[in-house]
């Protein structure tokens, strides 16, 4: 599989993304995807492609709320799904650019 990616391992073009490439992606990172990492991965790719920009966390808090119990449609939930930071785990997992409000 070869996918052109930036020097921070982000898709160039999010339309190469695949579920073998999320999959290779979450071994790098050290995640063992649950079906709760997924419903967040397409929710992210799905906000993309309508809006051209990631949700913020907020935004994805406020969704989650919809099809998640109480104490797991939390900030500090997600946390725990996303260690080291959700915005670039989750972009990069979904295939997404580098989000600009991350450093």
């Amino acid at each position: 599989m070869h996918v052109d990616c930036d020097k921070e391992g982000f898709l160039k073009d999010p339309t190469q993304w695949s579920n073998a490439f999320m999959e290779a992606v979450a071994q790098e990172e050290g995640l063992r995807l649950t079906t709760e990492h997924l419903a967040i991965i397409h929710f992210f790719r799905d906000f993309y492609f309508q809006h051209r920009l990631t949700p913020s966390q907020r935004v994805l808090v406020k969704y989650l709320r919809q099809i998640w119990p109480q104490e797991k449609a939390s900030s500090l939930y997600i946390q725990t799904l996303f260690p080291k930071s959700l915005m670039l785990q989750a972009s990069r997992l979904a295939g997404l650019p580098k989000p600009s409000r991350c450093l």
